[in-house]
């Protein structure tokens, strides 16, 4: 089983690092930096406010949405071939016994996060406090799933989740939804997002629900994962150079790459999901630094294992009595 893993890691690296060679050496992501401002106010005795007058707006450019991808498919691309591929070769019964993978998280918290910063920005958020704000509730969001992974009973935090994941959206939603001249690929990149990023809790939601199988759990992380990256780059790349680039390639880019073949690869790698537990034992661990590095990591626990205390007793002892008092 291990190495249907491999195969579906090997399909990860060599399409993620396609998206990364196309995302640094595109001529269109320097000419596309998104626009942001930083206001510096002043408050002793505003005259266009009751609480403060704005001094200074400073204009800063973030790297375009094709940068930001082609980081989130480099920084993927590292991942699969440090941790995941080792981990999956010489861990993965280990990790399908003990039923949580918490290095995935550590990924999630910088990919997920810079994909909302592209989707966020890129949509009319033109304040840069915002983009920190994201920076920082990205890791917070993917904590909670890290959390509910190792704790199945803590179902009330997909309600945090969800209002935190609302919280991150909400800004992106109202563009979109508010604005008057929305073109087809917004529409469909926005419907994407929600699609894609809805898949993730449920698939941690159906993994609370079983008390094993969770090797199912985590083939289904990863081909959400290639997925969704895969589509939400072609999307965003594809809406941007429609306005740069001639001819058909965009639209290749939006519907054939960015629809057609993400969907393709949800089907498909739903249909070759394990249908039962691994019964592959581990290789010998290998005693080099790495590979012992990885051992601890694949199994740090961020909750304290819900093991039974076995109380024995050996003695019992009869308390003095108290003279005036009845036994």
């Amino acid at each position: 089983m291990r190495w249907r893993f491999l195969k579906l890691h090997a399909l990860a690296l060599t399409l993620h690092a396609v998206c990364a060679i196309y995302a640094f050496t595109s001529s269109v992501a320097s000419e596309t930096p998104i626009p942001a401002y930083l206001n510096t106010v002043s408050y002793g005795t505003p005259t266009t406010s009751a609480y403060y007058d704005v001094d200074n707006r400073l204009t800063i450019r973030i790297p375009s949405v094709i940068t930001l991808h082609g980081i989130v498919a480099a920084v993927t691309f590292m991942f699969h071939a440090v941790v995941y591929v080792p981990a999956h070769y010489l861990f993965a019964e280990r990790i399908w016994k003990q039923g949580f993978f918490p290095l995935r998280w550590v990924e999630y918290s910088v990919t997920c996060t810079l994909m909302s910063i592209a989707s966020v920005a890129s949509s009319g958020n033109a304040d840069f406090t915002s983009v920190v704000a994201l920076s920082a509730l990205g890791p917070v969001l993917q904590s909670l799933g890290c959390f509910i992974e190792q704790e199945k009973k803590a179902r009330f935090l997909f309600v945090s989740g969800f209002f935190l994941n609302l919280a991150i959206s909400v800004s992106s939603i109202w563009y979109v939804l508010s604005t008057p001249s929305v073109s087809y690929s917004q529409i469909i990149e926005f419907v994407a997002y929600a699609f894609y990023y809805g898949l993730f809790p449920l698939n941690a939601f159906l993994n609370t629900l079983s008390d094993g199988g969770f090797i199912r759990t985590d083939w289904h992380y990863n081909v959400l994962s290639l997925s969704s990256k895969f589509a939400l780059f072609w999307l965003q790349v594809g809406k941007v150079e429609q306005l740069k680039v001639r001819g058909i390639w965009p639209e290749i880019q939006i519907y054939g790459l960015g629809i057609a073949l993400p969907l393709v690869f949800l089907a498909t790698g739903s249909c070759f999901a394990p249908q039962y537990d691994s019964t592959d034992p581990d290789p010998p661990e290998i005693n080099a630094p790495l590979a012992r590095a990885l051992s601890r990591a694949i199994s740090l626990r961020v909750v304290a294992p819900n093991t039974p205390q076995i109380i024995t007793v050996t003695k019992l002892v009869r308390a003095h009595r108290i003279p005036g008092r009845p036994l």
